[in-house]
């Protein structure tokens, strides 16, 4: 007699004594055999060796998928855990946050990581926990092999030139961190040199990712 399990069509073969006309059978599901999940790299393959992750900004985006490459059935978070975990610091949807979520009806989940400023440059290995998977149908997570680089990210302004009308503003310029979102706060300063009365004006109101500057003519 065989038996085929649905998932992978693995045989199960066994054999009853002769003239025996029952046997009984008793399968026991491995909740530890869920379905697979892999590492998705900026480049949407699966990780096979480590991820790049920079000091101090968010420069590598990573996802999880199936390894079956179907939708997600079910949501649950997961989270980094082990003696690593506070050198890392991950966001999901520009919020930054330790614990992740997986959506139903998705096919990948995206996140963010970048490593702080004190994490020395070398190669980590990034353990995880999975939670609220009620139905525990996906197997753990794998280790995370992540190589810190010191990598500099350029940021560009909106404009290198400026016309100011006389009693007037110009038009605002923006330092965009959308490329280079910072893991922590940082401070941007403006020093203008021969003034010969220009003012500078900081815009109201703060930004995660963007800093608005005017210039005042007197």
């Amino acid at each position: 007699m065989k038996i085929f399990t649905t998932s992978d069509n693995r045989t199960i073969t066994f054999t009853t004594a002769s003239g025996n006309r029952n046997c009984s059978v008793f399968l026991r599901w491995d909740q530890n055999l869920g379905i697979l999940l892999d590492w998705i790299g900026p480049d949407g393959k699966k990780v096979d060796k480590y991820l790049d992750v920079a000091v101090g900004y968010f420069k590598t985006k990573a996802s999880i998928a199936t390894n079956n490459g179907g939708n997600f059935n079910n949501t649950f978070k997961w989270q980094f855990s082990g003696l690593n975990t506070t050198s890392f610091v991950t966001h999901q949807d520009f919020l930054l946050t330790s614990s992740l979520q997986i959506k139903t009806g998705y096919p990948i989940s995206s996140f963010w990581i970048g490593a702080k400023e004190t994490t020395a440059i070398g190669k980590y290995y990034l353990s995880t926990q999975k939670y609220e998977d009620n139905y525990n149908i996906y197997s753990p997570l794998p280790f995370l092999d992540v190589r810190v680089i010191n990598e500099q990210c350029q940021i560009v302004p909106s404009a290198n030139v400026l016309n100011i009308p006389l009693n007037g503003y110009s038009i605002p310029l923006v330092i965009d961190f959308s490329n280079c979102v910072p893991v922590s706060e940082i401070s941007v300063t403006a020093n203008i040199t021969n003034a010969n009365g220009l003012v500078l004006e900081y815009a109201n109101g703060k930004s995660a990712h963007t800093q608005t500057l005017k210039f005042d003519a007197n």
